[in-house]
């Protein structure tokens, strides 16, 4: 498997209930080849983030398989990028985007 970085993103969040409302995503296209020698295309998403206590936290979720189309992968990602989809909900969004529903 191949990871390629896509891109990363601060968020700040002003919302009072999160403990630490500051965190960063990053986004990976990853490129798989099947037995046939063709490629197939996966996401990784990335969440970074401080606890309470200050100890650094990384959470992530991978879905190998989305498409074998180059491009709907790179526009599919860019959407989960503007969305800031983080790592939790990548599952959901990949079934709903695999289904045709839009983001």
């Amino acid at each position: 498997m191949k990871k390629t970085y896509f891109n990363k993103q601060n968020v700040k969040l002003t919302d009072p209930t999160y403990l630490n409302g500051e965190f960063e995503l990053e986004y990976y296209i990853l490129t798989n080849k099947t037995d046939d020698e063709k490629n197939t295309y996966g996401v990784e998403i990335i969440k970074k983030y401080a606890d309470v206590y200050g100890n650094r936290i990384t959470q992530s979720n991978i879905e190998e398989v989305i498409t074998e189309k180059e491009n709907d992968i790179k526009s599919f990602v860019q959407k989960l990028f503007e969305c800031m989809i983080t790592p939790m909900c990548l599952n959901e969004v990949v079934i709903d985007f695999k289904n045709g529903l839009d983001i």
